[in-house]
């Protein structure tokens, strides 16, 4: 059984997930990201990013990726629904859970965006 399917045999997911219905949550171009794959080791992090010979990182994933080592916060969020279009909720792992729709966590994105661009 390869990492793509869960204990039952069944696809975790068939398709590329969408992010743009959260682009406005976001200035200066910032996107949502997928990584490809990620492994932890007694609070050790790798995080791996897959791309097909010949193409680079786009400017923002590098930005992403380069400055994942020195990131001074990190919050683990788990969407509940069928995201990213349908959400009926969000659990901030060990940091609370969250009843709401799509607007919802639109906001909660952008509460996060602006509290976390002041410097």
């Amino acid at each position: 059984m390869d990492n793509l399917y869960d204990g039952s045999g069944n696809l975790f997911n068939r398709r590329l997930w969408d992010w743009a219905p959260y682009n406005d949550c976001f200035d200066r171009g910032i996107r949502i990201s997928d990584i490809d794959g990620v492994v932890e080791n007694n609070c050790h992090f790798l995080f791996i990013e897959g791309k097909p010979p010949g193409i680079l990182l786009p400017k923002g994933q590098y930005l992403l990726h380069s400055r994942l080592p020195r990131a001074r916060s990190i919050i683990s969020v788990v969407l509940r629904g069928y995201p990213p279009r349908e959400v009926v909720g969000w659990d901030i792992v060990d940091g609370g859970d969250f009843n709401g729709d799509i607007n919802g966590f639109k906001q909660f994105l952008r509460d996060w965006y602006l509290k976390t661009s002041r410097r």
